[in-house]
C-alpha cells in the first residue's frame, strides 16, 4: 500500500524524513501506529496533539478515499506545522523541497 520503508520493531527505526514518509511507516508498524518509533518527533513539540488527531483519523477513516474526511484536521496539523517552524521545518518543505507540484517540461 505504501512506497515507503518499514519501522518494524526488529529494525532500528529511523526518522521520518517526510510527513509522507512518517505516515507510512507508522501503518506498516506491527503494532500501534502511534507507537512507532518513527514518527515519535511528530508527535513531540507545540503540534504533537495537532498530529495525533489528524492521524488517528485517518487511521480509523472509513471514506472511500481513506483520509478525505480527515482533510480539516490535517490543515491544522499544517498549519500549526507552518507556525512552528524550529520544529517541523522538514514537514513543511515536501518531498525534495517541492512547495508546487510542477510540471515537467516535455517540450
Amino acid at each position: 500500500m505504501w512506497p515507503f520503508a518499514s519501522c518494524a520493531p526488529t529494525e532500528e527505526p529511523e526518522q521520518a524524513k517526510s510527513l509522507e514518509e512518517g505516515l507510512a511507516a507508522a501503518a506498516a508498524y506491527d503494532g500501534d501506529p502511534l507507537e512507532c518509533p518513527c514518527i515519535a518527533h511528530m508527535k513531540e513539540g507545540p503540534c504533537g496533539d495537532k498530529f495525533v488527531v489528524a492521524y488517528k483519523c485517518f487511521l480509523d477513516s472509513k471514506a472511500e478515499e481513506k483520509g478525505s474526511d480527515c482533510l480539516e484536521n490535517f490543515r491544522a496539523m499544517q498549519q500549526c506545522f507552518s507556525e512552528n517552524p524550529e520544529h517541523y521545518k522538514e514537514f513543511l518543505d515536501g518531498p525534495e523541497g517541492d512547495e508546487d507540484e510542477a510540471t515537467p517540461d516535455e517540450a
